[in-house]
């Protein structure tokens, strides 16, 4: 899948990423991190609603009220966590039954419920 580059701001200058080299953004205080996928991260002053609504969509699902993950970084997910990498980061019910619909599931038979059941 193709997509445009991300420009985030690294004063003085713009710093290119593109949407795959980003495992994550995670919310710190004013500023969004944008985890790569080589350990590193970058600060931007944006909050992460903000941030997410600048990246490609579909390509990030929000998994806690501070996280969302690039869908092609999960290696595993249940109800309580999302794996990426070595990392297993919080899954709160508020955004389990919303991430799960947005994602192509094949096979098995667990209900995926809504948050507030």
């Amino acid at each position: 899948m193709q997509f445009p580059p991300i420009f985030i701001s690294q004063p003085p200058y713009w710093l290119a990423l593109t949407a795959l080299d980003i495992a994550a953004i995670s919310a710190d205080g004013v500023y969004s991190r944008f985890h790569i996928n080589d350990g590193s991260y970058h600060l931007v002053r944006s909050s992460l609603a903000a941030s997410l609504r600048d990246v490609p969509q579909g390509l990030f699902i929000r998994i806690n009220r501070t996280y969302a993950v690039n869908i092609y970084y999960i290696k595993k997910i249940n109800k309580d966590h999302v794996e990426i990498g070595k990392d297993q980061i919080e899954f709160t019910k508020p955004y389990y039954a919303k991430a799960m619909k947005s994602l192509i599931l094949i096979g098995g038979r667990q209900k995926i419920e809504p948050a507030d059941q």
